[in-house]
């Protein structure tokens, strides 16, 4: 059990890193049920930064999150703009950092790169 909350500490401290606005966001806003969930840990790790995020039309994310959610959302398109808006209001890191912390987190969630 130690582990485990040492694994999950681990990858708070990397998303707030890569995501800050992410991981304090109210119940009411958080896009997502949890921080841990299959979608959100493919946006945390298939996104370098959140600067793609922010770039991106709101109709590609829109398809992406239905994609990775398997249309289980009732209303993607407000989860879309709660996910751009939280991408807009992070810290922004620099470049170099973006990398390292992408594949630190898709190692933790178990992704192949």
């Amino acid at each position: 059990m130690e582990s485990l909350t040492r694994k999950k500490t681990y990858m708070a401290s990397n998303m707030f890193l890569k995501f800050s606005e992410f991981t304090v966001l109210d119940d009411e806003e958080r896009p997502f049920s949890t921080n841990y969930g299959a979608t959100a840990s493919c946006v945390l790790a298939e996104f370098l930064s959140i600067e793609e995020i922010v770039a991106m039309p709101i109709e590609f994310l829109i398809a992406f999150l239905c994609q990775k959610g398997k249309n289980c959302f009732s209303n993607p398109d407000h989860i879309a703009a709660l996910w751009k808006a939280a991408a807009r209001n992070s810290y922004r890191l620099d470049q170099c950092l973006y990398e390292p912390l992408t594949i630190s987190l898709a190692s933790s969630f178990n992704f192949r790169l």
